[in-house]
């Protein structure tokens, strides 16, 4: 069943109003376009206000939970001097584990290309993923279901991957969305700017 809409142009006048009829799949859309940006405009807000690299992720993985259930978190910073992924921050089951710092050689490991790509890794089904063992601890646990590994990258410079899991299937099916670039351009720009 279609739905009726209006459609204006600035420029006519009242008596040329158009009516046009708008297909249920397309009032869909735009319900999908309208939450991405409600989403959008809610992570914009965070990147906004935080000072440290440790409250931007906080924040983030606070106000990401609200929209994808999130049972694991970690940011994993790039040091491309010594070619290490450098785990500096975890967030388990929506307790935040301060003082880590672990370092796992970048070479093969999931995190490293998916930096190296620059585009959003996301899976369902994420034990069946490619990693290294450690790598597959860091990232998720026994319930984990969906994974998204979000490359920081601002201009030439690598910063480093926010790895995010669910134990809902396709939680993080929108991030692979082109709405989202901006988004993790804007949160990699804020992460090279702010201290530890």
């Amino acid at each position: 069943m279609s739905e009726i809409k209006w459609m204006t142009d600035n420029s006519a006048c009242p008596a040329e109003i158009e009516f046009r009829r708008i297909e249920r799949s397309e009032l869909q859309d735009e319900d999908t376009a309208y939450v991405q940006n409600s989403v959008f405009r809610s992570l914009k807000k965070v990147i906004n206000s935080s000072y440290t690299r440790y409250e931007l992720f906080m924040k983030l993985c606070s106000k990401l939970d609200k929209f994808f259930a999130i049972n694991r978190a970690s940011l994993a910073l790039y040091d491309e001097e010594n070619q290490v992924m450098s785990i500096t921050h975890i967030q388990i089951n929506h307790e935040f584990r301060s003082g880590v710092h672990l370092n796992i050689v970048a070479g093969k490991t999931l995190m490293k290309k998916v930096l190296d790509s620059g585009h959003a890794y996301v899976r369902d089904y994420a034990q069946d993923i490619e990693a290294i063992e450690l790598e597959k601890k860091i990232l998720m646990d026994k319930d984990s279901r969906s994974l998204a590994i979000i490359p920081l990258v601002h201009g030439d410079k690598k910063i480093g991957t926010l790895n995010i899991t669910s134990s809902s299937y396709q939680a993080f099916s929108i991030l692979e969305s082109h709405i989202f670039d901006y988004f993790f351009h804007k949160t990699s720009e804020k992460m090279s700017e702010l201290p530890q």
